[in-house]
């Protein structure tokens, strides 16, 4: 709650704050794409000096309870979650199944952390026709924000 004043009136207020830039990784994903997330591990990034393994960074994006919590402790009470893999640059004989695939994991998502994590569609946009018809099912299936 915060307190907002106005005109010498005091009221409280609830505001929400939404991360609306958060992502996750699903592994199926990218071997449909013909990669694997093990592959990112191939090379090491120095992210502050500090020697990184991307296949760790890639897959800490799945820790939902360890990003809540540091939701909770900066004050965020919700994100919308996207997918992470670039679906929407996959060939599109591969792209329609890897949207799909990585949007139905995050419905479940969305259903064990309801109210904190809300969902954002993959989309395989090089399959334009497909892409309308996963956005639908996104938007009135699954609840999506978009």
């Amino acid at each position: 709650m915060q307190t907002v004043c106005n005109k010498g009136h005091r009221k409280e207020k609830s505001v929400k704050i939404i991360d609306l830039e958060t992502h996750y990784a699903v592994e199926e994903a990218y071997a449909l794409k013909g990669e694997t997330i093990k592959g990112y591990s191939d090379t090491s990034e120095n992210v502050g000096g500090v020697k990184v393994d991307p296949l760790q960074r890639v897959l800490s994006l799945n820790n939902i309870e360890e990003r809540l919590e540091h939701m909770e402790k900066a004050g965020i009470d919700a994100c919308v979650m996207s997918h992470q893999a670039g679906i929407e640059a996959a060939e599109p004989e591969h792209a329609v199944e890897l949207a799909r695939l990585a949007n139905d994991k995050l419905y479940e998502i969305t259903q064990k952390y309801k109210g904190r994590v809300y969902g954002w569609a993959a989309l395989p946009m090089r399959a334009p026709e497909a892409a309308a018809e996963e956005l639908e099912r996104c938007l009135k299936q699954l609840g999506f924000f978009g």
